[in-house]
């Protein structure tokens, strides 16, 4: 499997660094990525994740409803993003405006386990 680079990224998605650092940052728990040597790098699924937010954002899609249409396309989440999401809107301490999006991005992630789960399971 071959990891990508932001700029790599950046390259095939068609979009700035500062998008996808952006967009990264928006839809983490979508985009999986390895951490090597003090690098950040991106695995490839993160291109389909990428290169659907641009269409979204071409049809002035705002970031709730991206959010919501990741969801339903199952896309695969990764786990690692979703527990370091909760951590760090703890430490934080801007409860009021983070629990909503904490509790969001858990169920999201309990409702694409289960089509996962049911995914392999036809597998």
């Amino acid at each position: 499997m071959e990891l990508l680079g932001i700029n790599g990224l950046c390259h095939i998605v068609g979009i700035s660094e500062n998008t996808a650092a952006n967009w990264i940052k928006d839809f983490n728990v979508y985009i999986p990525k390895a951490d090597q040597q003090d690098e950040t790098y991106y695995h490839p699924e993160a291109i389909e994740v990428l290169k659907f937010t641009k269409q979204c954002k071409d049809q002035n899609y705002d970031k709730p409803q991206i959010m919501e249409m990741l969801t339903n396309r199952s896309f695969p989440i990764t786990v690692d993003s979703s527990i370091k999401d909760v951590q760090t809107t703890l430490e934080s301490g801007n409860y009021k405006e983070n629990i909503l999006s904490v509790m969001q991005t858990i169920g999201m992630t309990v409702s694409n386990v289960a089509n996962q789960e049911k995914w392999l399971k036809n597998i």
